[in-house]
């Protein structure tokens, strides 16, 4: 979902339900596409000052919830992993670099890995990291990671079967610097270190405990270190699923979340000093930090807000250059319904700049639901669903201009590599006329402003009875007024061929807590219940490959996809050579454009983000990734 992709122990993240909802997260110190988008035009010339608190807005419905990833669905999103469990817990590896889509190696554990034996070895060397404990980040650590990860993949929502932790065959720490992992064959190294590695966060060893050891209370004392050559609980499977049991239960205490043993073991630039239930989260910064750069704020706190009008009243009544003010914002954003008032946003203080996650929004249908799949089933159905769906006007009408087309599963904001010439031309552009031929040449009596009717079965599909109507349940995520009026639009133009779309709206964790159980192919059961959902779309990890969404039976399958073409071109992708890397990129990327799997496509949202104007540094992140040990204010 983009309510994402998954990062933390997944890469991609389910992300909220227009550009906004999650891009928000995306500040960092990399950018999010072209210089005219990702970087803040506060450049904030003059010394640097050290302090200050930076009060950074959270998006609605956005707030961070989760400190272990393991556990349930509504924990893997990109405000838990890239805006909250990062600045504590640093990923193997980075990702954005200088507005692109890349690996930031300087801002990353592991060094660039080198691949071996015909790319089905990876050799990892660590770059100096220390936990709070004063223990170093080591190898050991990145494989009790893995260890914990492959014991409760079933409770781990990344999985996908034969994917990541499964491609492993053997993973090893031969030195305290260096991982090896030993691969089941060879893989494509881009597609592998970009979706793969980046899911590995390396975890104290302090952590791998089954109970508090004597002495220790879930709010008082220190996990003491294990002693070299210790047998450990997660080198067993059995061990290894209970010591995530053990973190999971640690985990849904909140309230703990400050003054855990477990939790305040950190290794990154910041520790938590504050965090309550409705999202509010305090950070200072860690001092036993070695990372390669050090905070310079002094605090940084993510404030939540119950809608994005109460975010923008907090902007326009904010003074961003008061450097220790409790409510003030020092970074905000303009809801795209406020856009009108952008001068109004910079001449309180701040310079604005255009952030894009490497994501794409899209609608998703259930091709598994008892009563509508077997007519979702039917490719010509969906391609007429696309034709009602107007982009270039939503995205000037509702979006303000701040939103991308989405005509395929690669992202065109920001700007990257990865997305070929079909994929930009837009094989299903908005056409009533088009819709209404789809329906007619297939045995539809098509009824305007009525309700239109299966008029010959043998033409309408397998399983459609004559009479049988076009109507659907489309649940959307409320709040957004961007998604309001899109939705409302789609309503409106299903209604000039006869289709009839019941809208709904609820809150996100209802909307994307309807897919649960999932869906699978050929298995239509009461509990697929939901027809039609729209939570917003999916963040990539870096590599735009569709394993977690199109292969039959993978766990963010959400529509029920089955396709042995799309199963073998994902495999193709993910084990090719560099050499035809882009070849077989572009032949799956062109075979979910054509066909639609479970979803229809909608634009795109980006997000105004506002920065104050003396705040040095800030600028976004394509990933979502949080970096404000970079930033700092200057003087004037």
């Amino acid at each position: 979902m983009r309510a994402g992709g998954k990062r933390g122990w997944g890469a991609k993240v389910l992300a909220s339900a227009i550009g906004a909802g999650l891009l928000l997260s995306a500040c960092s110190g990399s950018g999010s596409g072209a210089s005219k988008t990702a970087q803040s035009a506060s450049a904030a010339p003059g010394a640097a000052e050290q302090g200050g608190t930076v009060n950074w807005a959270e998006q609605p419905a956005s707030a961070p919830n989760c400190i272990f990833p393991i556990g349930p669905l509504t924990c893997f999103t990109s405000f838990n992993a890239s805006s909250f469990q990062n600045l504590l817990y640093r990923p193997l590896y980075w990702l954005g670099k200088d507005g692109r889509v890349a690996i930031n190696y300087r801002l990353s554990i592991g060094q660039r890995p080198v691949f071996s034996h015909g790319n089905s070895e990876v050799t990892i060397h660590l770059n100096h990291y220390m936990w709070s404990n004063g223990e170093p980040v080591t190898g050991r650590d990145v494989v009790f990671a893995f260890n914990l990860v492959k014991a409760n993949k079933d409770e781990w929502e990344p999985y996908v079967p034969g994917q990541f932790p499964d491609n492993v065959a053997a993973i090893t720490a031969p030195n305290p610097t260096t991982v090896v992992l030993r691969l089941t064959h060879a893989f494509n190294p881009t597609w592998f270190a970009y979706n793969e590695l980046t899911q590995l966060v390396p975890y104290p060893l302090a952590w791998d405990i089954t109970k508090f050891p004597s002495g220790v209370t879930a709010t008082s004392g220190h996990l003491p270190v294990p002693g070299k050559g210790a047998a450990l609980p997660d080198t067993t499977r059995a061990g290894a699923k209970a010591v995530a049991a053990f973190l999971e239960k640690q985990a849904k205490s909140v309230a703990d979340y400050t003054r855990s043993p477990v939790w305040r073991v950190v290794d990154g630039p910041w520790r938590l000093q504050q965090f309550t239930t409705t999202g509010l989260a305090v950070f200072v910064p860690n001092s036993h930090y070695t990372g390669p750069v050090k905070p310079r704020i002094a605090k940084f706190v993510e404030l939540p807000f119950t809608s994005a009008s109460a975010e923008f009243n907090q902007l326009l009544t904010s003074n961003p250059s008061n450097q220790h003010s409790g409510t003030s914002l020092t970074v905000g954003y303009v809801p795209p319904q406020d856009l009108r008032q952008r001068s109004r946003v910079q001449g309180q203080g701040y310079d604005l700049s255009t952030a894009y996650n490497f994501a794409f929004d899209f609608i998703v249908v259930n091709m598994q639901n008892a009563k509508v799949g077997h007519i979702l089933r039917q490719l010509y159905i969906r391609q007429a669903l696309q034709h009602l769906i107007d982009q270039p006007q939503w995205i000037q009408k509702f979006y303000a201009g701040v939103a991308a087309p989405t005509y395929g599963p690669v992202p065109l904001e920001p700007p990257n590599r990865f997305a070929d010439k079909f994929e930009r031309s837009n094989p299903y552009p908005f056409s009533i006329a088009k819709a209404r031929q789809l329906l007619t040449s297939h045995g539809w009596d098509v009824k305007p402003n009525g309700l239109t009717t299966c008029g010959n079965p043998a033409k309408c599909g397998p399983g459609i009875a004559k009479g049988t109507p076009l109507e659907f349940k489309l649940l959307y995520v409320s709040g957004q007024t961007s998604l309001d009026d899109s939705m409302k639009a789609f309503a409106s133009n299903a209604s000039l061929v006869g289709i009839k779309l019941d809208l709904s709206s609820g809150p996100f964790s209802t909307v994307t807590g309807s897919v649960v159980p999932i869906c699978q192919p050929g298995k239509p059961t009461t509990a697929c219940a939901w027809q039609m959902l729209n939570w917003g779309g999916w963040v990539y990890s870096g590599y735009p490959s569709g394993e977690d969404l199109f292969l039959t039976g993978a766990e963010g399958n959400y529509g029920g996809w089955d396709s042995r073409l799309t199963n073998r071109l994902i495999e193709e992708v993910t084990t090719t050579g560099e050499a035809k890397e882009q070849q077989v990129l572009d032949q799956y990327q062109n075979d979910i454009a054509r066909n639609l799997p479970g979803m229809l496509f909608q634009p795109t949202g980006g997000t105004v983000m506002a920065a104050a104007k003396n705040l040095a540094h800030y600028s976004t992140n394509p990933f979502g990734y949080l970096d404000p040990e970079t930033w700092y204010f200057t003087k004037k």
